[in-house]
């Protein structure tokens, strides 16, 4: 669109939002718009632009940017260029495109490793610059997710791991991809989906993301795992309340897991809240806790498993495809 039309939306947007607007972003996956012809200075010339025109009527509207596709570059010379003028670098991230053929589950709960890399110069990039970042678009696989895939329990593990994962780089917060897509359709990733009538349900995602709200409160803490060759990983915080939660994400297909956890002083007391499902493949009879989200959106956790801590540690079974998040209680 044009300059003009971007003032007026931009009017509009801050006469509905009021204080609960945090910024504007100028442009979606900016890199990848053919009329910068992949020229970071042609993007930035136009940026300034548009926002030097937002600002003729709104003096005070705060900015992000520069809504990336991935390309690095882009964001160090964005921060670079406005970071005394900015709220959050942003960038986007999906683990592959939906329509191709190695879009598969296994490939889904495969780390990253390249992800790592990409967060950990994007932390360093915010502690450069004294900004944060936030992951603005984000889901499973590109184009509206693949079905079989993006819409099963193996989602939810996914979700669980990558917003831990996220937290663990210092990462500002995540927009996860919802609804409606640009092509028309609901999306198979899509955590919430609803029907003709409007009736709503909580597909297996949204499970990945209640366990992280569950769970992903306070302080993260220094967690050390020993090697496996199981595809593992844990996270462990601290609430405000002094309790101490550790999550452990087993992404294997077929392993099953037996975690160990040492009790830190002052804490004698354990009990585990399972996220699971009948197989990774599963769309449906998705719990957590032993309990189901309802479709008013409401959800109660069940009675907790207790687990046995015996001369300072808590041991637990952690089935394959699944995960737990143990709670430990202080003295």
């Amino acid at each position: 669109g044009s300059k003009d039309e971007a003032v007026a939306e931009a009017v509009s947007v801050e006469a509905a939002l009021g204080s609960t607007l945090h910024s504007f972003q100028i442009g979606n996956e900016v890199e990848a718009l053919g009329r910068f012809a992949r020229n970071y200075q042609a993007y930035h010339a136009a940026y300034l632009d548009y926002k030097s025109g937002v600002r003729v009527v709104l003096p005070d509207a705060p900015f992000s940017g520069p809504d990336s596709i991935g390309n690095l570059a882009w964001v160090t010379n964005f921060a670079a260029a406005e970071d005394r003028d900015m709220k959050l670098l942003t960038e986007h991230y999906y683990r592959g495109g939906a329509n191709d053929p190695a879009t598969t589950l296994a490939k889904l709960l495969l780390h990253d490793d390249g992800w790592d890399n990409r967060l950990e110069k994007l932390r360093q990039i915010c502690r450069d610059h004294g900004l944060a970042f936030r992951i603005n678009e984000v889901n499973s696989f590109s184009g509206g997710g693949k079905p079989g895939v993006s819409d099963t329990f193996g989602s939810a593990l996914w979700c669980l791991d990558y917003m831990f994962l996220l937290a663990s780089y210092g990462c500002d917060g995540v927009n996860m991809e919802t609804d409606v897509n640009q092509l028309g359709f609901i999306s198979h990733y899509s955590p919430i989906v609803h029907d003709a009538a409007g009736l709503c349900r909580a597909r297996p995602e949204y499970y990945g993301m209640l366990a992280f709200a569950t769970a992903g409160k306070g302080d993260l803490l220094k967690l050390t795992l020993d090697k496996t060759d199981i595809n593992l990983s844990a996270y462990a915080t601290r609430d405000d309340e002094g309790i101490i939660w550790i999550t452990v994400v087993n992404k294997d297909f077929v392993r099953d897991a037996m975690v160990e956890a040492m009790l830190p002083a002052g804490y004698s007391s354990a009990a585990a809240f399972r996220l699971s499902a009948p197989s990774v493949e599963s769309k449906d009879q998705v719990t957590l806790a032993g309990a189901e989200v309802a479709s008013n959106g409401k959800w109660t956790s069940g009675p907790p498993e207790p687990v046995v801590a015996k001369d300072g540690v808590a041991r637990l079974p952690v089935l394959h495809a699944s995960a737990v998040l143990l709670q430990l209680q202080h003295n």
